[in-house]
């Protein structure tokens, strides 16, 4: 996807964090500019920013609490070994070096792209994410969209692309990031063998239109599988029952069965129709905490209905119709 505009922009929005116009006021005084202008070029303690900026330590601390509180900094703790003792350090770094104002926090606009794409994300990493960033916040594995040409047995194109945003804005809200001069946003098409066996992947879109879905679906993998020859339905395969609604969202994290490691996974966001992959998404952006709740309980699949207004605009997530 190295020529798609969502993959060109895909490094801007998930290293990027919203700011409100009262916090920015915060954030722009002299010392406090400096501590990030100094953490932008590696992560420091309380101690080196002090000696580096000729401030106390008290000082330095002061305008890190405040950046903390704005999450704009974090923090890794360390051990550092004295001759009779041990002592834990705190080195700071930045969660992201872009800022985003949301001038109208609150606001209704339907035009606001971005208000809609991280309005209700908790900054808590939600559990069903985990397996993307599994150490210090750096995401290791690929997000996977269907291509927009013609392709797979089905002979399909998908539209899927512009989801890249809501998922690339949620893991940069979580303070996710991802590794220099990798590419995260693939397309289906671009996915190799070795990919498949030695990565995590987030996985958008049904198996017509991404051939992931479709090899997961035909070696019998999904918990929960996609009826080709009958429209809008699904087959949850362990009560063996079949669901037809176009307004089923449903997200599957299941183990990659292609990995050698357990610990691979893959999270597949889709649908019966375009819809439901589109619900599926919207939740992830909104509901986590109740997709945990849900995984908890169902370990590898939530079904959900998307809730429309007249416009067939997504405004709520039902979790009740489908247990």
């Amino acid at each position: 996807m190295k020529n798609d505009q969502n993959s060109e922009n895909f490094e801007e929005l998930v290293n990027t964090i919203q700011l409100t116009p009262k916090n920015l006021i915060k954030l722009f005084n002299v010392n406090g500019y400096e501590i990030l202008n100094s953490l932008s070029s590696s992560p420091k303690t309380v101690k080196e920013l002090s000696k580096e900026m000729r401030l106390s330590e008290q000082a330095v601390y002061y305008h890190i609490k405040k950046l903390l509180n704005l999450e704009i900094i974090t923090y890794q703790e360390e051990i550092e070994k004295l001759p009779s003792t041990t002592v834990k350090i705190h080195r700071y770094s930045l969660v992201s070096d872009k800022i985003i104002i949301d001038m109208f926090p609150g606001s209704n606009s339907s035009n606001s792209y971005f208000h809609k794409a991280v309005s209700g994300i908790n900054t808590r990493i939600p559990k069903f994410l985990r397996f993307i960033a599994p150490k210090k916040s750096i995401i290791e594995g690929f997000l996977v969209v269907g291509s927009a040409i013609i392709h797979g047995k089905y002979n399909a194109t998908a539209q899927d692309g512009h989801y890249v945003g809501y998922i690339g804005f949620l893991l940069g809200q979580l303070g996710l990031q991802y590794r220099k001069n990798f590419s995260f946003v693939k397309l289906d098409t671009e996915i190799n063998r070795e990919n498949l066996q030695n990565t995590n992947m987030i996985v958008i879109g049904g198996p017509k239109v991404n051939v992931i879905t479709s090899e997961l679906q035909d070696n019998d993998f999904l918990p929960i599988t996609f009826e080709i020859s009958k429209i809008n339905t699904i087959t949850n395969k362990k009560v063996k029952k079949s669901i037809t609604d176009p307004l089923i969202g449903v997200i599957q994290l299941i183990a990659n069965p292609w990995s050698h490691s357990k610990k691979k996974k893959i999270l597949l966001l889709c649908g019966p129709s375009r819809i439901g992959t589109q619900i599926a998404v919207y939740a992830i952006t909104h509901f986590s905490d109740k997709i945990d709740e849900k995984l908890t309980k169902n370990k590898e699949f939530v079904l959900l209905q998307g809730i429309l207004d007249n416009k067939e605009d997504i405004i709520d997530i039902s979790f009740s119709k489908y247990p």
